[in-house]
């Protein structure tokens, strides 16, 4: 029989009726529960740390910790110990232990939190629904003292087991309405899909429309349940031409944010480290910096304060530029370039991937804090190939934007042949919805004049997805999480990385000039001498020649094209982007140096026509 002191019984109560106050169900907020009790246990055991564990029926455990995080599998090894919570489902009595030696197991992480003392107790539940139900296992709470600490006590023990029964019922009454209220968010959806099948009537998020009920089911739901949150990290990935970035934007106007900005940041667009540091946070006043503007630049991260900021291409983004956009995320302040004072912001980030991260993080191309800061909640597209009943209704959409735009009034439809060649076709290797809505600007733009209704004769599709003959290889959009060197055998790699290095020394690194770069295009698959930048991109980084990249970019910027080589460019290909791609430089790189000294492309042309030239 154990006797307690006074003070020992006296707190004992306390707890209990703190406890007996806790009305759980008038929230009814089952994850709060959870951290609540775990946060009441470690006060009242006066313990270093205390979560609450609960098992599933394949014997994954999950926890929720003092301070509300939520833990899986390995991760709950950083707060407590995986290897106690198992000897609580082995023999589901209460453990009290000091030391590893009387545990009887080997525990690492234990040693690594230098853990003393260790008190779990399990929790078991029921199913309401039996008249004689079997109490099972299911959870545990957990508690630890380090070794500098007094070890728990058999008192310690009695008021853990205490603190448990009184809300075992508790929970597993939340717990039933909990699994209830999941149920009949799933059933709403089905019902949903049902009535929007049988009415004909799409699935959308704000303008982003989908028939696919698959999609509709995965994504679209998923995003809704999200968007009433002021800020998630939500990271969208997926292939070249899925719809990130639409989806982003019909994601910011389906959340709270919609009023404000959305602001678009496409890592891949940009040259260097510097300019897209510039790009994000801006300027400050007289910061020094070559094309700095005397008064200082709002970067994008300032444009987008009360809104969202869409980063595309996130894993290009540098490794020094990561850790900022890390603290701007954390802590939601920056400094502008040449500049000592900080702006404080506030942001949704969305970020956007045809990469695979982890891929990256394993690389040590992208950091794993920032990883796991943007992908709170993560969203894969499936590329067009797998969502075919959005074909279609994506086809006629594009359809009717081609015809306003290219004058085609005459054409009144798609016929259901050509309807049929495009719900076959490869879209995940050209293009997805991109390459689709090219297909169509390209077949109405074809077409003779009179067509009423394109049929598949008259839809242009590249048929070059075969070919691999002359060290041709079919255009591809780099699937998520896979590699290059499992696609192309060891020479024929050679042979395009020569290719590549080739052009991207001639060129300077302009990955513009190089995508329309027939002799690249064409080693590629893609037979009309044209191929997409972001997959350009993507073959670079495989091939290992991004460092090259860098070097001939710093070089070109070391040696700036002079005013006059740009004015001859220009009169003699009579537009500037020809006289862009025939320099080796972007457009607006052309532009900005002839802004410099007040000069415009129309301004060139006009000198040109007035001299005769």
């Amino acid at each position: 029989m154990v006797i307690r002191s006074d003070a020992v019984s006296a707190h004992h109560l306390q707890v209990l009726r703190g406890l007996l106050s806790r009305d759980y169900l008038t929230r009814a907020d089952w994850s709060w529960a959870l951290k609540d009790l775990a946060q009441m246990a470690k006060e009242a055991l006066h313990a270093s740390e205390a979560l609450v564990a609960l098992a599933d029926e394949g014997g994954r455990w999950t926890a929720v910790t003092s301070d509300g995080g939520r833990l899986t599998g390995e991760e709950i090894s950083r707060r407590g110990s995986l290897a106690v919570l198992e000897e609580i489902r082995k023999h589901g009595e209460p453990l009290l232990t000091s030391g590893l030696v009387a545990l009887g197991v080997d525990s690492e992480s234990l040693r690594l939190h230098d853990v003393g003392s260790v008190l779990a107790v399990p929790v078991r539940f029921w199913d309401v629904h039996r008249e004689s139900p079997e109490r099972t296992l299911g959870g545990c709470l957990y508690t630890h003292r380090t070794r500098h600490e007094d070890p728990f006590s058999e008192a310690d023990v009695d008021l853990m087991v205490d603190i448990t029964r009184i809300v075992e019922p508790t929970l597993n009454l939340l717990r039933y309405l909990t699994n209830v209220e999941t149920d009949l968010m799933a059933s709403r959806l089905a019902l949903e899909e049902l009535r929007s099948a049988e009415a004909g009537t799409p699935h959308r998020l704000g303008d982003y429309v989908t028939h696919d009920a698959d999609f509709a089911r995965n994504v679209i739901a998923t995003l809704k349940r999200v968007s009433s949150a002021q800020r998630v990290g939500l990271l969208i990935l997926g292939p070249t031409g899925s719809g990130k970035s639409h989806l982003a934007q019909a994601y910011h106007y389906e959340s709270p944010r919609r009023n404000g900005p959305f602001v678009i940041l496409d890592c891949s667009q940009v040259t260097s480290a510097e300019t897209l540091t510039a790009e994000l946070f801006g300027y400050g006043p007289n910061s020094g910096f070559s094309n700095a503007p005397p008064k200082g630049r709002a970067g994008k991260a300032q444009l987008a304060h009360g809104g969202t900021i869409f980063i595309d291409e996130i894993g290009s983004m540098p490794l020094d530029l990561q850790q900022k956009l890390l603290r701007l995320i954390q802590e939601g302040t920056f400094s502008p370039l040449g500049a000592s004072d900080e702006h404080a912001v506030d942001i949704q980030v969305i970020a956007a991937s045809n990469e695979d991260l982890r891929r990256l993080v394993k690389t040590k191309r992208f950091r794993e804090d920032l990883f796991w800061r943007i992908g709170e909640v993560t969203i894969e597209l499936p590329p067009l190939d797998k969502r075919t009943a959005d074909i279609p209704h994506l086809a006629r959409a594009f359809l009717e934007k081609a015809k306003a735009r290219y004058g085609r009034s005459d054409i009144q439809g798609l016929s259901p042949t050509a309807l049929d060649a495009l719900s076959r076709h490869a879209w995940s290797r050209a293009g997805n919805v991109r390459g689709l809505e090219h297909t169509v600007n390209r077949s109405v733009l074809l077409a003779p004049a009179g067509t009423r209704l394109l049929d598949a004769e008259a839809v242009e599709l590249d048929v070059a997805f075969d070919e691999t003959s002359s060290g041709r290889i079919p255009p591809i959009i780099l699937p998520v999480g896979r590699s290059v060197r499992r696609l192309i055998p060891p020479a024929q790699r050679d042979r395009l990385r020569v290719l590549l290095a080739r052009k991207i020394a001639s060129g300077g690194g302009t990955l513009s000039a190089m995508a329309v770069d027939r002799e690249v295009a064409t080693a590629f698959g893609y037979e009309r001498g044209s191929m997409p930048e972001s997959t350009l991109n993507l073959w670079i980084r495989e091939l290992d020649l991004e460092d090259l990249l860098a070097q001939e970019r710093q070089k070109k910027r070391e040696t700036s094209t002079d005013l006059d080589s740009i004015r001859e460019a220009i009169r003699r290909h009579g537009s500037g982007t020809a006289a862009a791609r025939a320099l080796g430089m972007t457009r607006d790189a052309l532009v900005w140096q002839l802004r410099k000294q007040g000069l415009t492309i129309e301004d060139v042309l006009a000198n040109a026509t007035e001299s005769g030239e």
